[in-house]
């Protein structure tokens, strides 16, 4: 306990740039340690017993989880931060009447986005059968409907599809 009291008096006395070093080095170092482990984990396991292996699986499963929400919660704030700044972005250039800004850490530039939504079903599904345009559409196929269909048809799954299977294992808390 004396030695992590007197690391973290010691860090205190660090100019920022020395301390934003130090702690990128301890987080480079708790990374490659961790990923150490995990390899190890990984590669011990097979020799386990199955009542160990399901134990050590959830603990990790768990962790993981616990690991992702701390990181999505920081990764939540970096967002937000950075869209207030691009909001301020937006006011500043509106307010002098320019479209973007030059300066030596980089340009800011303005683009317009276009986002569309289908407010009327039948409207656009009949323009797009007249004009027989389909490129309106991304081509991707909803595999929970295959399923369905196959379900209902024997297992038949519908012509000029690549089916693939693959099966994992999956692990329920008891």
């Amino acid at each position: 306990m004396i030695h992590a009291e007197l690391i973290t008096a010691s860090m205190r006395l660090l100019g920022p740039d020395e301390y934003a070093a130090v702690m990128a080095e301890l987080d480079a170092i708790r990374r490659e340690r961790t990923l150490d482990a995990l390899k190890r984990i990984g590669d011990l396991a097979k020799d386990k017993p199955i009542e160990s292996r399901v134990a050590k699986y959830v603990q990790l499963r768990d962790a993981r989880a616990a690991g992702n929400k701390a990181h999505d919660e920081i990764d939540r704030a970096y967002k937000e931060c950075l869209e207030a700044i691009e909001a301020s972005f937006l006011a500043s250039a509106h307010e002098q009447g320019v479209s973007g800004f030059k300066t030596q850490h980089g340009t800011v530039f303005s683009e317009e986005q276009v986002l569309a939504s289908i407010a009327d079903e039948a409207a656009f599904f009949n323009f797009v059968l007249e004009e027989g345009d389909l490129d309106f559409f991304e081509r991707r196929i909803k595999v929970t409907h295959i399923r369905e269909y196959a379900k209902m048809n024997g297992g038949r799954f519908p012509p000029g599809l690549n089916i693939f299977r693959e099966f994992k294992m999956k692990v329920r808390r008891s």
